[in-house]
């Protein structure tokens, strides 16, 4: 599995756990909903710079969306 698919999962799973939803998240980024799905599904290479916004939008440490923990393993 490739790192985009990896950190895509880490991402909807601590989205999930927190209710927000995928179209809120696409809101706040400035991008459309299917758009951020791809990045949840791993089909859209994430930036540095975005990596960081989503990690503010979902109130979360960068550090989780890159790193395995028991919350989002």
């Amino acid at each position: 599995m490739n790192r985009s698919v990896v950190y895509g999962n880490r991402i909807r799973k601590i989205r999930k756990a927190k209710g927000i939803t995928s179209c809120y998240v696409a809101k706040k980024l400035g991008m459309s909903p299917g758009g951020y799905s791809d990045i949840e599904r791993g089909r859209r290479k994430l930036s540095a710079e975005r990596v960081e916004k989503i990690a503010k939008i979902l109130e979360i440490d960068i550090g989780e969306i890159f790193y395995s923990s028991k919350r989002n393993a």
